[in-house]
């Protein structure tokens, strides 16, 4: 435990007292003597939104020591933390007096009933993976049995069809009936309306941990989708998530949130809270809230939940964007404030990647620019549109006359970005659009904590690894040092990196090789790179 004397006849009082600022800087609260303590409610005390960053940049700061290393060990066991999102009193208050005893009775029905029709299909899909060709079409004896004694026929089970007719069948009376008025109510919109309704299911699942003609874990694993990495949603103005069984209950299994602090979003899997949801239990959400899902594959079964996706036609501009609202599918989407950096985000993700069948997304595509949206997002910050912005940088496809307005915030942001190109600028004094791609990658990778920018980050310091020749020795070194540890955060973030760190090896191998050291040896496991990869995989 750290303590410092304040005392005012200390004559260090004044240092400690810069300490204690520097370190509030960083996450360290230290109450005075008229304070209570304060401590977190995930049984950490610090402020982990300000530590995160600090320990992102620490890394990259003593990469190659045994500092650094520790610090990235360190960053792994955040990141596997699994902590609980803790509701305030009003929530439970309204969670409580939201349904009677009768509600809650005829619910667990409408779930049991919902989980013996999926645990049938479920197993149907896996016998169809292992036998595409054997046309056979089985239902487990024992659900079968449950749902004829809850009234389902037999004929209503003997098809995969027929099982997602008796589905929809027992969730349509209570999601249009009771979720879609408490929707409105919560919403507080008159006019929200369901658009879509599926299920997914992570994890893994029945008739998998006892198949005995799948030798091969890695195969099953391959397979099996664990997890979704954080996102706003693009299609729905909110989305309800209710679990249909009891996995999510712990409050360290499914459907989590990174919650925005001081009003900055980050993506970093250290700041994630998991909801405890019990089964029948569901949190409805806007599209601006960061969630994700990840299951830990080590439970060894499934999570498995309702999805309700909610449209809000009132959601519309006036005045000259009147008609583009009222014809577009996501017109909650078309009105972001100037302060807004996640709508303004969301907005331009929408205008690039949305097709609709009838062609509406033709009309988003036209009512704005992408372009500027990104770029006044990331101006105030947010990690998503740097990420986004940055590619397009690296793609070629910014006009030059906007890459001072990208440097110049960039710079404001951080002014100690080693990325930020100062003396490489072309006649006009001006910096191509191109090197601004890995100082945007590189703000998103260590205050946002962004896997995809890390990984992007990386991926091209290996491309100039390997295609520039007019670097030292000494600065190769440092490139693939900070590529690895880079790829080596986003791994502890649930990416999947191991193969470009596998190359990574096998490049780092042929260097030491030719450097004449022997594989393996002392020297070759005091290589830095060498030291992180033996980390990575550990």
């Amino acid at each position: 435990m750290l303590s410092i004397s304040l005392d005012d006849n200390n004559e260090d009082a004044a240092t400690a007292s810069e300490l204690h600022v520097q370190l509030g800087h960083i996450g360290f609260s230290f109450p005075t003597n008229d304070e209570e303590p304060t401590y977190t409610n995930d049984g950490i005390q610090m402020d982990l939104s300000k530590y995160e960053p600090f320990l992102n940049s620490f890394i990259i700061r003593h990469r190659g020591t045994e500092q650094g290393n520790a610090s990235l060990i360190l960053h792994k066991m955040l990141c596997e933390r699994r902590e609980s999102y803790q509701f305030s009193n009003d929530d439970d208050d309204q969670m409580e007096q939201s349904q009677s005893s009768e509600e809650d009775e005829m619910l667990y029905l409408i779930i049991r009933r919902s989980w013996l029709l999926l645990s049938s299909m479920k197993c149907t899909l896996f016998w169809m993976w292992l036998n595409p060709g054997s046309g056979l079409v089985p239902i487990p004896i024992v659900s079968m049995v449950f749902l004829i004694e809850e009234g389902v026929s037999v004929e209503e089970l003997s098809t995969f069809p027929q099982c997602i007719k008796s589905l929809v069948k027992v969730l349509r009376p209570h999601l249009y009936e009771n979720l879609l008025p408490a929707a409105r109510k919560v919403l507080n919109s008159p006019t929200v309306e369901i658009s879509d309704i599926f299920i997914r299911s992570y994890g893994v699942q029945p008739g998998q941990q006892e198949d005995d003609t799948v030798d091969d874990d890695d195969v099953i694993e391959s397979k099996t989708r664990f997890g979704l990495s954080p996102h706003f949603d693009v299609t729905a103005y909110a989305t309800c998530v209710m679990a249909l069984d009891a996995v999510a209950s712990s409050g360290k299994q499914g459907l989590y949130t990174i919650p925005p602090t001081n009003g900055f979003h980050t993506s970093s899997s250290v700041l994630k809270k998991f909801f405890p949801l019990k089964k029948g239990d569901g949190v409805v959400h806007t599209f601006d809230i960061l969630h994700g899902v990840d299951v830990d594959p080590r439970l060894n079964q499934p999570r498995t939940s309702l999805i309700i996706w909610f449209t809000d036609s009132s959601e519309s501009s006036v005045g000259e964007k009147e008609d583009v609202s009222s014809s577009v599918n996501q017109p909650w989407l078309l009105r972001p404030s100037k302060d807004d950096d996640i709508g303004q985000f969301v907005l331009a993700l929408a205008s690039e990647r949305t097709v609709e069948e009838d062609g509406s997304h033709l009309k988003l595509k036209s009512a704005v620019d992408p372009l500027q949206l990104y770029i006044s997002s990331a101006a105030q910050g947010n990690v998503f549109a740097m990420t986004a912005l940055g590619q397009m940088c690296d793609d070629g496809v910014v006009p030059d006359d906007q890459c001072d307005v990208i440097r110049d915030f960039l710079l404001a942001l951080d002014s100690s970005n080693p990325y930020v190109p100062n003396d490489e600028l072309d006649a006009s004094g001006r910096c191509k659009c191109e090197e601004l791609a890995n100082p945007l990658w590189y703000h998103a990778a260590i205050q946002g904590g962004h896997r995809v920018a890390q990984v992007s980050l990386a991926d091209n310091l290996m491309l100039q690894y390997m295609t520039e020749d007019n670097m030292s020795v000494k600065e190769k070194e440092s490139m693939i040092l900070m590529a690895t540890i880079l790829l080596t955060q986003a791994l502890h973030q649930g990416y999947n990196s191991l193969d470009m760190l596998h190359r990574i090896r096998d490049v780092e191998c042929s260097r030491l090789n030719d450097a004449g050291v022997e594989i393996p040896s002392d020297a070759f496991f005091q290589s830095a790179v060498i030291q992180v990869l033996l980390l990575s995989m550990s």
